[in-house]
């Protein structure tokens, strides 16, 4: 089976990240002149950028899984999971490190124990707080 391409998935996944930044600026700094209507009024809407980018992720991480279970060698639990795990959870640890040491340096020892296990074990929006 030939393997579609996808080539301009990019722009339309990099539309929707500029999208929610330039949302974020406009929320941000409270730009109440930026235009209402027109095509540039889509920024104002540009948390739907979030939406979009969710849903091409979802489309290109099935699309690979599908891709990778055609070859009858490929362990797919084994392999695709830790290539999914190698690749999100390194940036996720750095993020958190530098969102506790340079955003939220007060916030640190508050139930501090709680806080750091329920962030390595990836259930901390199970904890209300």
């Amino acid at each position: 089976m030939a393997k579609p391409f996808f080539d301009s998935i990019d722009i339309l996944r990099g539309f929707a990240a500029i999208s929610v930044l330039v949302y974020h600026v406009i929320e941000h700094f409270n730009w109440s002149s930026f235009p209402t209507n027109g095509p540039l009024s889509w920024f104002r809407f540009g948390w739907m950028g979030v939406d979009i980018f969710f849903v091409i992720s979802g489309f290109v991480i099935t699309l690979s899984a599908l891709n990778q279970t055609e070859n009858s060698e490929y362990d797919f639990k084994i392999k695709f999971l830790s290539r999914r795990i190698k690749r999100i959870v390194p940036l996720y640890y750095l993020t958190s490190i530098i969102f506790i040491v340079f955003i939220t340096p007060q916030l640190l020892f508050q139930n501090f124990l709680i806080n750091i296990i329920s962030h390595i074990f990836f259930f901390h929006n199970m904890l209300p707080d």
